[in-house]
């Protein structure tokens, strides 16, 4: 049987956290077994004859978040940066009429 130590079993139990992010402490044996329920885990320790640790979602916590999958600003990649547009490229500004007061 593959045990794992303790800081290992706390390792595991970030996702465990993770997924049930209401518990704020889970039980596990060195056999990797993670429980949310203290007599379940005693249960298992006993009859594989290990010991249960209490992991605190403290002792868990969370590896530094990676950012979110974010969409990259476009790029302009028409025109180079020290190149300006010529004329026939650009766009004509729309003309803005006013009334004029009293009409």
């Amino acid at each position: 049987m593959n045990l794992s130590s303790l800081s290992e079993l706390q390792e595991q139990s970030k996702e465990t956290f993770a997924a049930h992010p209401g518990t704020a402490k889970v039980f596990a044996t060195a056999d990797g077994n993670i429980f949310l329920n203290e007599n379940a885990g005693r249960n298992h320790a006993r009859q594989e004859k290990l010991e249960l640790h209490t992991i605190e979602r403290g002792e868990a916590q969370p590896a530094a978040t990676e950012p979110a999958n974010e969409v990259p600003a476009p790029v302009d990649t028409e025109t180079p940066a020290d190149e300006t547009p010529s004329e026939a490229s650009e766009v004509p500004a729309k003309k803005k009429t006013t009334k004029a007061a009293g009409n």
